[in-house]
């Protein structure tokens, strides 16, 4: 007869992995949250891109509605076992250290367009902008911590002048 302990930890062990598959990913030892993204995106845009001039606000507050930062699972297993990704919308997803936030941009004239703020890693040292204009592309751009921001395509020409600054940068 196999000894009893045998079993209690088998039994243990089962049930860790039953309610959590990953192994206690929780919010992944995340160090930054919705404020330093927004910090980074919000402000006034100039963008060339495609032949067209754009000048774009992002407004933090804007962009803080649509926001929310999972701290805990909501459940006793992690929606799809989604070890370090998380987004400020809530969304399943594979184990990458990914945060996503939705951003909602405004231009001179009143048009609105919609976009995407990702982050790669736990730290936070930038983050890839992509504004939309229904399901087409307007521009995308790196955005450094520090609010500076580029893009890799050599024919987009953007400026972000972050909330709050008195330079463009």
């Amino acid at each position: 007869m196999r000894d009893p302990r045998w079993l209690l930890t088998l039994g243990v062990a089962a049930a860790a992995l039953i309610l959590d598959p990953l192994g206690a990913c929780g919010d992944g030892g995340y160090q930054f949250g919705t404020a330093e993204l927004r910090a980074v995106v919000a402000g006034e845009w100039h963008v060339e891109a495609a032949g067209r001039t754009y000048d774009l606000t992002i407004d933090a507050a804007t962009a803080a509605s649509a926001a929310h930062v999972p701290h805990a699972s909501a459940g006793w297993v992690h929606a799809a076992a989604a070890c370090g990704e998380r987004a400020l919308v809530r969304e399943a997803g594979a184990c990458v250290d990914l945060t996503t936030m939705p951003v909602f941009v405004t231009g001179r004239n009143g048009e609105h367009f919609t976009g995407e703020l990702t982050a790669v890693g736990l730290e936070f040292h930038h983050a890839d902008l992509r504004v939309l204009d229904g399901d087409k592309e307007v521009f995308s751009a790196r955005v450094e911590a520090d609010g500076r921001a580029t893009s890799e395509d050599k024919d987009v020409v953007v400026v972000h002048r972050p909330a709050g600054a008195n330079a463009r940068s």
